[in-house]
């Protein structure tokens, strides 16, 4: 299950969204290798700042993280248990290639070992415009960042993050949840 939303937030709050993670003084937290661990031969560094880690609130930010995290999942027809990750995710323009980095954001066995959770979904709001397209292992959709857009999915679906080559940033809330609804 793949669901593209549109327009989950108004255009006010979408506009207002990007400026806030825009602004010179958001806290982003430098990554030096956040698209593969065992590869020195390209640049891979960006930015993050976790608004939630495990359930627990980590920034100031986290309210309007999880604002939009229901409204993403409100307009994919989800209805939202418990909120576990969010993390605002900045990559910078990149000339080179850099190959996709496969993963999913929880572990398998996290399931396995509580199955009381629920459905896990991931879910990637756009920020802003970018060509930093996230793709999908098993069928290779890709999915390009416009802004006021977002993707809801299986938890368990590998995916990953392209950096941007024409665009200077991509900018997104990458947002796990949970539901009953199975």
């Amino acid at each position: 299950m793949i669901e593209h939303v549109l327009s989950p937030l108004s255009f006010q709050q979408a506009n207002y969204l990007e400026k806030i993670v825009s602004d010179n003084f958001f806290p982003w937290f430098y990554f030096p290798n956040t698209h593969t661990f065992d590869r020195t031969d390209y640049v891979s560094y960006g930015f993050q700042h976790t608004a939630m880690q495990n359930g627990t609130e980590n920034s100031q930010f986290c309210e309007i993280a999880k604002i939009v995290t229901l409204a993403v999942a409100n307009t994919a027809g989800i209805f939202v248990d418990s909120i576990v990750h969010l993390r605002f995710n900045l990559l910078t323009i990149q000339s080179q290639d850099i190959p996709p980095h496969y993963h999913t954001d929880i572990p398998e066995s996290f399931f396995v070992e509580h199955p009381e959770f629920g459905k896990h979904y991931s879910a990637l709001y756009y920020i802003n415009n970018s060509d930093g397209c996230t793709i999908f292992e098993e069928n290779k959709r890709q999915i390009e960042p416009v802004k006021n857009t977002g993707v809801v999915f299986d938890g368990s679906l590998r995916h990953s993050s392209t950096y941007p080559k024409r665009n200077t940033t991509r900018l997104v809330l990458n947002m796990n949840f949970f539901s009953d609804e199975k």
